[in-house]
């Protein structure tokens, strides 16, 4: 699901916790554990995000914030945030010469700078965090 969610109404954002769980809180936020990544480039994306990335005018870059059962990727584009929601069970996570999140038929990809090592803890927290969603669900 991929909304503008610069300014949120409380549909759009029950919907959104109901993908992906709620916000953590601020105990959580404080605890040291990261819960959201620095900034990334967006190397390549998908057509979905085609219509969104005519608007920009430089480069585009892009966040992630950790959620419960999910993720949301943030891109600022100009004065919009736009925000990519994605559920543990529809993520998709290739991890090689570059970065890229897949879900639905769309996809991110992130290129692999200095800013990439700044990230290099907190993406191993989401993918072994969504290792864990998915044995949950196992079967014996």
């Amino acid at each position: 699901m991929i909304i503008d969610s610069t300014y949120m109404d409380g549909d759009t954002k029950r919907q959104v916790d109901k993908l992906v769980g709620k916000a953590f809180g601020l105990r959580k936020r404080l605890s040291g554990e990261p819960i959201g990544s620095h900034r990334m480039l967006v190397d390549s994306y998908s057509e979905g995000f085609e219509k969104i990335m005519k608007k920009a005018t430089g480069l585009v870059y892009c966040n992630v914030e950790l959620r419960p059962i999910g993720a949301i990727l943030h891109l600022n584009v100009k004065h919009t945030r736009y925000s990519w929601v994605i559920p543990f069970r529809k993520m998709t996570i290739y991890d090689s010469k570059i970065f890229s999140f897949h879900a639905d038929g769309q996809y991110l990809k992130f290129h692999k700078d200095e800013m990439w090592q700044l990230n290099k803890k907190f993406m191993k927290k989401l993918m072994d965090r969504r290792v864990e969603y998915h044995e949950r669900f196992k079967m014996p």
